[in-house]
């Protein structure tokens, strides 16, 4: 979930529609690597409001835009790379922006213009929440001028409508930009209260379902739960050390929910957490499970 300060600056040319497909893949991606497995269209459809064939041509801009790669995964979905956002071995010395914020799920942040946003994120960088982000008037608005392409004065309209969240004035040449207390308040508090790794968690368990054939919508006859999701993905947070690499714990979990389905007709196919607990522990070698 987090956005080095040079993959920001990438994103002022993006449309609303690339925007928002970007800020989605964002939130689920592998650290150490910038890439999130399975980028399913209905699901982007689901929690974004974008049509399928928005989703199909906000994909690819991103791609030709040079913001990421993708690659067709399975029947499916894609995984999808975000270029040059990797965090090897951890290292954040590069300043990052912290999309797991409440902030970013603020309905006044959601309608903001695509630049607007960009611009929003720019000025989150570092520890903005300590100090005021300052630099000479004149070299911000030549940098903005070029990163945006606009004239000064649609530059202006910008910084008009992020004034929501931030104070932004101008003393002695200087431009000064600091946060609201709101906003301050809505930048310590997690998205929706939950961690990183849970959010990665869950995410990587929901893919595993539509790749297996099971159904997601609370309508259908048999339908997968949020709260089987959340409990199997609470595995992957409970057996995460049992393995060389998390990775590898993640291929056991995946093969067991395939295995859980085996033989099992497609629209009678549910998530079963316990069960999948109990192949889990087998798998592992760690014994008979409890469940």
């Amino acid at each position: 979930m987090k956005l080095r300060h040079e993959t920001v600056n990438k994103l002022f040319s993006l449309t609303s529609t690339e925007m928002d497909l970007f800020l989605y893949i964002a939130k689920y991606q592998e650290e150490e690597t910038g890439t999130v497995e399975g980028v399913y269209y209905k699901d982007v459809m689901k929690k974004t409001g974008m049509c399928r064939q928005s989703f199909y041509n906000a994909l690819r801009g991103l791609e030709r835009k040079g913001i990421v790669t993708a690659v067709k995964a399975s029947g499916v979905d894609y995984n999808v790379t975000i270029i040059g956002n990797a965090f090897c071995h951890q290292d954040y010395s590069c300043g990052y922006v912290n999309l797991n914020r409440d902030i970013f799920k603020d309905a006044r942040f959601q309608k903001l213009k695509a630049q607007e946003k960009c611009l929003a994120m720019y000025f989150m960088r570092g520890n903005f929440l300590a100090y005021s982000f300052k630099k000479k008037a004149r070299e911000f608005y030549q940098e903005m001028e070029g990163l945006l392409a606009v004239t000064p004065r649609v530059l202006r309209r910008y910084l008009h409508s992020i004034k929501q969240f931030f104070s932004i004035w101008i003393d002695q040449g200087i431009l000064r930009v600091k946060p609201k207390k709101e906003t301050r308040e809505a930048f310590t508090h997690t998205l929706g209260g939950k961690s990183e790794s849970s959010q990665y968690f869950y995410h990587q368990i929901e893919k595993e379902c539509w790749r297996n054939h099971m159904k997601l919508d609370p309508q259908a006859e048999v339908a997968t739960t949020e709260q089987d999701i959340t409990d199997t993905a609470g595995l992957l947070a409970q057996y995460k050390e049992y393995g060389d690499s998390l990775k590898d714990v993640m291929r056991t979990v995946s093969d067991c929910i395939k295995k859980s389905v085996e033989g099992i007709r497609y629209k009678e196919r549910k998530l079963e957490p316990k069960y999948i607990h109990k192949l889990l522990r087998r798998a592992l070698g760690i014994g008979h499970s409890t469940l």
